[in-house]
């Protein structure tokens, strides 16, 4: 899985270091920003001490809430034009 991120980034051209942590990292920062309590996020990665929790989030002193799901936030996409030839 591993290789297949880092392939991910190189052909998406990203520049900056990334590794799967990187996902992690990123998708408990968004739940934090959306308004989460701590303690559940804490619970996904299976943190002991809180403390890594709130450095993994970055700090963030966002009000909790309940767990957002952030993918929820995105657009929906509809189905596929079908006028739209495949190439």
């Amino acid at each position: 899985m591993a290789l297949s991120f880092k392939w991910a980034v190189t052909s998406a051209g990203i520049a900056r270091l990334a590794a799967l942590d990187s996902l992690q990292h990123r998708f408990a920062t968004h739940l934090r920003q959306s308004g989460s309590y701590i303690r559940p996020i804490q619970e996904l990665p299976g943190h002991v001490e809180i403390a890594t929790t709130v450095r993994y989030t970055h700090g963030l002193k966002t009000a909790g809430g309940v767990i957002r799901n952030p993918l929820n936030a995105l657009p929906a996409a509809g189905p596929p034009d079908a006028s739209i030839p495949f190439a």
